[in-house]
């Protein structure tokens, strides 16, 4: 029996069959080649699974017995043979449990680390609402003193208005007397109430204000709003909790990666660098500040390690439920990926949609696809889109899912004027993938003027006269000198090669486009 992918019959070592959740089985090596960014899309159903290492899923060990029973059928069976293999199942079986093992410790190791960390900070959260239960009791205390001062000056401001009515009755006596009994006896009247308001404005400024009650009003007032201020300001621009917000301007807050690195020709390259441990993204969260739009271009470390582990996600609110991206870093170029509608991953940071698009060039634009085939590495195609064109914002709409559909898990359908010029490749049926669907989402889309560009190899272009399939494009792989296009809306920048190789495929349809986007630049 072989394997559905390669074609490669099954033995003992790296094509040994595994079986998916889904049921459906493929060798390991195959399994390998088609995980890319933590993820494993079955050939058979397009069913996706969770995964590192083709090590994830077991052996096919039903199937196996099945393929030694039909090789002792053809060969009338070899005991000597048999326990040989019986030998080195039980070897890799116990490899594979030893590296468990190991992994299992380690990661113990780490949640241990963590564990104590959170202990200490709990701690230290109790020391703070210690000291902040004591900072409001300090308060509480100042509110009385300066409740009694109130009441202290309530009482003097009732008595100097005494006095001042006493002083006014005095100095109109004073002005009205005539006779010299009369004026003798306002002179002392006035005499005594001039002495009184003397007294009481004396005694005022001796005992106001009490220095004491506000100087620690002072202290205790300053100290809080410090506090308080700095709290808002944390809960204002974000912190590093995962709460998700408002993608129209409110605040917001702070795995899916995709490690295969872009080359300048478009190519993917195979190595892929292990995630960071569990103290390692921990540390880096401990000493980073809120993550915002900003400091996500910048991309300055720690940023820059977030965006490559696959932490960092855009959230859009709309079309009736909160929707994500994951962003990706490629060439030291910032990604968006394409919105899905499943909930994002959690222990991630999140940023605004719509504020991060907002930094996209509408006039010079910079999508991708992210191509795909069974036995394959990931390879990237860049298109420039031609500036503020209607064909060129759908492409864009489409490459992004901003709209609701999107050219991601869509595949080539056909192969044009194969060998001869003017030689493409038709793809974009985002409805039913067989070339029968992909309506246009902008209505009246025009030919000609504008669209209108020489038919070179790496130009993009679309239908024409046709709604139903109006989202469908075309990329030319091999030039037609002397001849025009009336619907280019855009130009391959890099990555052209892997289409041009991909003409030779023996069945096109089993190209996908695993993914696509846009270019967020610096």
């Amino acid at each position: 029996m072989e394997c559905k992918v390669c074609l490669d019959s099954y033995d003992d070592c790296e094509k040994r069959p595994r079986n998916l959740p889904c049921g459906h089985s493929f060798c390991s090596s195959c399994i390998d080649d088609l995980i890319r960014q933590g993820m494993l899309t079955c050939p058979n159903c397009r069913a996706r699974h969770t995964c590192s290492t083709a090590t994830n899923f077991p052996f096919a060990y039903e199937l196996e017995e099945l393929i030694n029973k039909m090789r002792q059928t053809i060969l009338g069976g070899r005991s000597s043979q048999e326990e040989r293999k019986v030998n080195q199942m039980q070897e890799e079986q116990e490899a594979l449990l030893k590296t468990s093992l190991i992994n299992c410790k380690d990661i113990l190791l780490q949640l241990t680390k963590y564990k104590s960390s959170l202990g200490e900070w709990v701690a230290e959260h109790q020391d703070l609402i210690t000291n902040l239960s004591a900072l409001i009791e300090a308060n509480r205390n100042i509110q009385e003193l300066l409740k009694k001062e109130e009441e202290s000056v309530s009482l003097c401001l009732a008595e100097g208005e005494e006095k001042k009515q006493m002083l006014s009755l005095a100095a109109e006596a004073l002005a009205v007397a005539r006779t010299a009994q009369e004026v003798v006896t306002a002179v002392d009247d006035a005499e005594c109430c001039h002495v009184t308001a003397e007294d009481w404005a004396r005694k005022c400024q001796e005992v106001f204000p009490d220095v004491t009650t506000v100087y620690k009003s002072v202290k205790v007032r300053t100290s809080t709003k410090k506090a308080l201020n700095t709290v808002t300001k944390e809960a204002g621009e974000g912190t590093s909790s995962p709460v998700l917000v408002s993608d129209d301007g409110g605040a917001v807050s702070i795995l899916f990666g995709d490690p295969a690195a872009i080359t300048s020709s478009g190519e993917a390259e195979t190595s892929v660098e292990p995630l960071p441990s569990i103290l390692h993204r921990f540390d880096n969260l401990v000493g980073m500040e809120p993550l915002t739009v900003e400091s996500l271009r910048e991309l300055a470390s720690p940023v820059r390690q977030l965006v490559e582990c696959g932490q960092v996600v855009a959230i859009q609110h709309g079309l009736g439920h909160p929707r994500y991206a994951r962003l990706s870093l490629h060439n030291n170029t910032l990604c968006l990926h394409h919105l899905q509608d499943t909930p994002p991953p959690t222990n991630t940071h999140i940023v605004p949609y719509s504020e991060l698009l907002s930094h996209v060039d509408a006039s010079s634009t910079l999508v991708f696809l992210e191509m795909s085939w069974p036995g394959s590495t990931l390879r990237r195609i860049y298109i420039r889109l031609s500036p503020e064109t209607p064909r060129g914002k759908q492409f864009y709409l489409l490459c992004t899912g901003k709209e609701g559909p999107s050219y991601a898990s869509t595949r080539l359908l056909k192969v044009v004027n194969k060998g001869k010029p003017g030689e493409c490749i038709r793809g974009g049926d985002y409805d039913n993938n067989d070339g029968s669907g992909g309506a246009a989402i902008i209505v009246g889309l025009t030919r000609g003027g504008e669209y209108m560009r020489a038919d070179n190899a790496g130009a993009v272009w679309g239908r024409w006269g046709d709604e139903c399939r109006g989202g469908q494009f075309y990329i030319t792989t091999r030039s037609r000198p002397g001849a025009a296009l009336l619907t280019v809306f855009g130009q391959v920048e890099s990555g052209l090669e892997t289409l041009k190789s991909a003409v030779n495929l023996p069945d096109i349809g089993r190209m996908d486009v695993s993914d696509c986007g846009v270019v967020v630049p610096h």
